[in-house]
């Protein structure tokens, strides 16, 4: 990638919540912007303050919907459609590589 390349790692907060697990996950920041999406139920401030503290960061609040990608790979393994989801050419790149199943 060119030098000037702008990453985004784009998560929900309940995968964002857990990142410190993650090996070498400091790494991730120093790679990328990260843009967290928040889900039902959760609520951004009640995040540990390491996790408020990174500068790249940037927390989508609302509006909140219950799709994240379990859902649509449940979704996908049980043949029902996920056309309203995900965009055209995602769906036939997971379907021509015969994923999730």
């Amino acid at each position: 990638l060119p030098n000037d390349t702008v990453l985004y790692f784009i998560m929900g907060i309940d995968s964002y919540m857990t990142i410190t697990t993650w090996k070498d996950y400091k790494s991730i920041f120093e790679l990328a912007n990260l843009i967290v999406y928040n889900r039902p139920c959760f609520d951004i401030n009640s995040l540990p303050k390491e996790l408020l503290s990174y500068k790249n960061v940037y927390f989508i609040k609302e509006p909140t919907i219950g799709i994240s990608s379990s859902f649509i790979r449940e979704r996908l393994r049980q043949g029902k459609s996920c056309h309203f989801f995900i965009p055209k050419k995602a769906l036939e790149y997971i379907q021509e590589n015969m994923l999730y199943r």
